[in-house]
């Protein structure tokens, strides 16, 4: 039976955590800010069995990969796996995104005078991303990079109409009740302008400019970090 080792390359430790991590009595999550802990412990745990995954935010060409997006839970109707009978877990969607926008900052929003209307219907419009791609994607697209693409399709044409109108339109034809559905028309209301359109659609594009970056893209287009694997002691 193999343990499993997560090495996050993002906190701090001390000669605390050696002897610890060298029992190997479980599943570890580590912070190893200067790669020390996998150097020294990392050979021996993988010699008693352990599966080591190391999330490098510094070298991210020598991190494995994680995307949030596979961690988003899915609930099947009455024992069918089709796609049509399954249901996203709707709370994980809220806590990636929520996640998402206390961990990033926007400062053309950021710095205006406290109105949260903008960071709300950003979010709303995101909402409606996510829950799209996570509908209508098979695992292999469900990502930041997809995101973006959908982004790159909001500008409307002469007539007002974009290609993600018409992608959402057809999806509620088929799931008129589905929250994505729901949450796109919201965020159709607070754009009514043009000019607020292209402001949430900006702001929302500028939150996710880091996902553009090769090197970040790569890094979490896909899974392999494989964290559903670990399994809480009480």
């Amino acid at each position: 039976m193999s343990f499993y080792l997560v090495v996050l390359v993002l906190g701090k430790s001390r000669y605390y955590f050696k002897p610890n991590i060298l029992n190997a009595t479980g599943s570890i999550i580590v912070t190893d800010p200067k790669a020390e802990l996998l150097r020294d412990c990392g050979y021996s745990l993988k010699k008693k069995g352990y599966t080591i995954k190391v999330l490098n935010l510094d070298e991210k060409d020598c991190s494995n990969n994680y995307n949030p997006f596979l961690y988003v839970k899915e609930v099947h109707n009455q024992g069918n796996n089709t796609k049509e009978n399954t249901q996203i877990q709707e709370d994980d969607v809220m806590t990636l995104i929520n996640t998402l926008m206390a961990n990033t900052k926007v400062e053309g929003i950021d710095s205006t005078t406290g109105d949260p209307f903008w960071v709300k219907a950003e979010m709303i419009y995101l909402q409606a991303l996510f829950y799209y791609v996570l509908r209508h994607y098979d695992k292999r697209h469900q990502n930041f990079t997809t995101i973006l693409n959908l982004i790159r399709q909001s500008n409307p044409n002469a007539a007002g109409v974009s290609e993600l109108d018409n992608l959402f339109n057809d999806w509620e034809k088929k799931e008129p009740d589905a929250v994505g559905v729901k949450q796109y028309k919201h965020f159709k209301v607070a754009a009514s302008a043009p000019k607020m359109m292209s402001t949430i659609i900006m702001t929302a594009t500028a939150r996710l400019a880091a996902f553009n970056i090769r090197e970040v893209a790569n890094l979490t287009d896909t899974d392999n970090m494989e964290l559903d694997r670990i399994r809480y002691a009480y």
